[in-house]
């Protein structure tokens, strides 16, 4: 037995002396660290966070959907591209890639992720932000330090949201994000982020279950939501959930054919 070994043992024989004599107390932590602390973002940077987000889901699908809409129509355009068939499948690949990952991003329930749910928290977590005084002090602020005309008259129709009130808009999004589970989350997971040895042969069984009407009404939802608590942040104006519209559609649809005629 060599000296260290001699030490060693010593050292461990005192340990359990103690240890039965009470000398010494040993507590083993089983317990999990929290490693999942939601980082605090101020209500502004998390609106502009899933703002981005949302536009460019909503981008990258409208693109594609306008590319196949304006090639179906048009003869020549639908020649033009055949004629770079292998670029043009890289773009709607590419298309298609950016708006899964996106939403993947947007419902992502991850605590330390900027997605939806974390704007949600947080508002319900600062909701002082959205009282008067708070919306008061941010127009102040707005306009360099002095208090302007119009904001006395603007406050007296401030309206000033309650949880329940966070609670019933988030039932949109919970809808909407059963019908991304369901429909859209296997194509991000098992095609786009990863690559599934079971569908490499048939994508299409995947594919089957995400339809364009569904993919617009999460686009529109998101859209709303976000709009909805933006205009209560910024303006103190009353949840109107139907009063907002998504209306990229038009705007890509316009751009892409013009593009597309360019040919």
């Amino acid at each position: 037995m060599t000296i260290i070994n001699v030490i060693l043992l010593f050292f461990i024989v005192g340990a359990l002396i103690l240890w039965k004599s009470g000398k010494i107390y040993v507590k083993f932590d089983f317990s999990r660290k929290n490693t999942e602390d939601t980082k605090y973002f101020e209500i502004d940077e998390l609106l502009k966070e899933v703002d981005k987000e949302i536009t460019i889901a909503a981008q990258a699908f409208f693109a594609w959907k306008s590319i196949h809409i304006v090639a179906a129509s048009d003869e020549n355009i639908k020649k033009s591209i055949n004629t770079n068939a292998l670029s043009w499948n890289i773009y709607l690949h590419s298309l298609q890639v950016t708006f899964f990952i996106a939403m993947g991003r947007i419902f992502d329930v991850n605590p330390k992720s900027c997605s939806i749910h974390l704007l949600f928290r947080q508002c319900k977590d600062s909701i002082e932000k959205f009282n008067k005084s708070s919306l008061e002090q941010r127009k102040i602020d707005e306009a360099g330090g002095t208090r302007p005309d119009y904001l006395d008259t603007f406050l007296q129709t401030v309206y000033e949201p309650k949880h329940v009130d966070f609670n019933k808009l988030k039932k949109n999004v919970s809808r909407v994000q059963k019908c991304y589970e369901e429909n859209f989350r296997p194509i991000r997971h098992k095609v786009f982020a990863h690559n599934d040895s079971d569908y490499i042969a048939k994508p299409g069984d995947l594919f089957a279950n995400a339809t364009i009407d569904d993919a617009e009404d999460i686009l529109n939802t998101l859209y709303k939501v976000e709009r909805v608590i933006w205009d209560l942040y910024t303006n103190g104006k009353e949840m109107n959930f139907g009063y907002w519209e998504l209306k990229e559609e038009g705007y890509i649809f316009n751009d892409t054919e013009s593009l597309l005629k360019k040919l």
